[in-house]
């Protein structure tokens, strides 16, 4: 079993900070959903961060899912658990970027892909709500919640921030015990300009759906 849990919040350097991990990180050979019983328990980290696997009603919770469903007490208390944060309206920006470039041929992806940033963020209440397309519904998922558990109470030991990542690998690195490496950028959407997206009413409409994160981890637009 490893020794660490790290929960990948999406779109905040978790596919570079993967590269670092290594071998540490236990990856299945299974790409698709595959029951957590199927798998190794070294391989139950990736699995909970794979987004195919569906959590059912903890699938926005997936901390308090590890804590009530994968391991024991001890086992849960003993692990160094973290993850990496990011800037909601910088992460917004990103996932749409990402996402509107890497869309499908269903419907809603192929609609969002066509429309505007507001309108992304419009929809997204819905793809939350109807996990049709999960790979946008995870990816874009508010991350307070997916760290606490039902009174609000942090389940991390750590939570860095991607702003501050470059003086914090150094310390990931010395608590799981591997070696140290530069963060490499990776799966990049390349923005040059986010104040062209994060105008007054964009910024509205994103503090309305990641208020927690931005109260909490206190961000601002700029």
């Amino acid at each position: 079993m490893n020794k660490y849990l790290w929960l990948h919040i999406r779109k905040a350097g978790g596919t570079s900070l993967k590269e670092i991990l290594g071998p540490s990180y236990a990856v299945s050979e299974w790409k698709y959903g595959t029951p957590f019983v199927a798998l190794d328990k070294s391989q139950w980290n990736n699995n909970l961060n794979n987004h195919l696997v569906s959590l059912g009603e903890y699938e926005y919770k997936r901390m308090l899912f590890a804590q009530k469903f994968l391991y024991t007490e001890q086992e849960f208390a003993e692990m160094y658990k973290f993850a990496i944060v990011r800037n909601p309206y910088f992460r917004a920006v990103s996932c749409w970027k990402y996402l509107t470039k890497h869309w499908t041929l269903t419907k809603p992806r192929l609609m969002m892909a066509k429309r505007s940033f507001p309108y992304f963020l419009d929809m997204l209440p819905e793809f939350w709500e109807t996990r049709f397309d999960r790979h946008v519904s995870t990816h874009t998922a508010p991350m307070w919640q997916d760290i606490t558990d039902e009174h609000g109470t942090v389940l991390l030991d750590d939570v860095f921030k991607l702003e501050n990542i470059h003086n914090d690998i150094v310390t990931i690195c010395d608590k799981l015990g591997v070696e140290q490496h530069a963060l490499k950028k990776k799966n990049s959407s390349n923005i040059n300009n986010y104040d062209e997206y994060l105008t007054p009413k964009n910024i509205a409409r994103i503090e309305g759906l990641y208020h927690e994160d931005i109260e909490h981890f206190g961000y601002t637009p700029k």
